[in-house]
């Protein structure tokens, strides 16, 4: 554990993801211009090639999966980067271990994540009208679609938590080390509103950008008459996430050298 403030993890976490950027730029032209072209693809090919809802369906999911594992394979490169010496990082044939690992580890968390959101839509969908039934209880309208609000705000409330309270395990898997999530558990501990905040506020200014220049494309638009393209927004939300990917991974590297401190004694 090293004594880093809050302001050292922001700032470090944008220098740190800018010069990872910089060091490779071959890899970060390529990451943005293969997500760009998946993204913009799966706007057109429905137009291109009008397909059955099952192949359109299939033909999106494999859009996405292809953009997730460019998102990993950044977010482990940048975690490397921020962690690892030259010599052990520039390993490629341990990148891709250290690649799938961290792929396992975030598949595991969010197996994890959707517990309580399945857990939520069962106790909606099943249980509660067979209970409102069994109490002679009118199913009011309003009254459940304000409950389904407040248990869908619990449920994100807790997906959130237990994201946070494992945050630091991809960090350590991506460089080596063995998934051990009772240590990940432990080490964050007390430590969930600070590792938030953290990330929040590296999102911060990306968020900014990305609703003024939302905001702008849209009073343009109407001022032209015409409606916004789904192109323009989707080249927003790329770069948007590409710029993200960077820093929040950056983020991730200095709260592990901040909090990690079971993870290092049981590697």
């Amino acid at each position: 554990m090293e004594p880093i403030t809050l302001g050292q993890c922001v700032r470090g976490a944008w220098v740190g993801g800018c010069v990872a950027m910089a060091r490779r730029p071959g890899v970060a032209f390529a990451s943005l211009v293969s997500l760009l072209i998946l993204n913009l693809g799966r706007l057109a090919f429905p137009v291109a090639a009008p397909l059955a809802a099952g192949r359109l369906h299939a033909m999106t999911s494999m859009f996405v999966g292809l953009q997730t594992l460019i998102g990993t394979a950044l977010s482990v490169y940048v975690i490397r980067y921020m962690l690892l010496d030259d010599h052990e990082r520039d390993s490629s044939g341990e990148f891709f271990r250290a690649w799938l690992r961290y792929v396992r580890v975030n598949v595991m968390l969010g197996f994890i994540m959707s517990i309580p959101v399945v857990a939520i839509v069962l106790a909606v969908l099943v249980g509660l009208p067979h209970l409102l039934h069994a109490w002679g209880l009118p199913a009011r309208p309003l009254a459940m679609k304000f409950l389904v609000v407040v248990l869908t705000l619990a449920a994100v409330c807790i997906m959130l938590a237990v994201y946070f309270r494992f945050g630091l395990l991809g960090c350590h898997v991506a460089i080596g080390g063995q998934a051990s999530w009772r240590a990940a558990w432990r080490d964050s501990r007390e430590h969930v509103w600070s590792i938030f905040a953290a990330h929040f506020v590296t999102w911060l200014p990306i968020l900014a950008v990305w609703i003024a220049l939302f905001v702008v494309m849209h009073v343009h638009a109407k001022s032209v008459g015409v409606p916004v393209s789904p192109g323009w927004i989707a080249c927003l939300r790329v770069f948007g996430s590409f710029v993200g990917t960077y820093t929040s991974s950056a983020c991730a590297s200095w709260l592990y050298r901040r909090f990690a401190a079971r993870l290092l004694f049981e590697t």
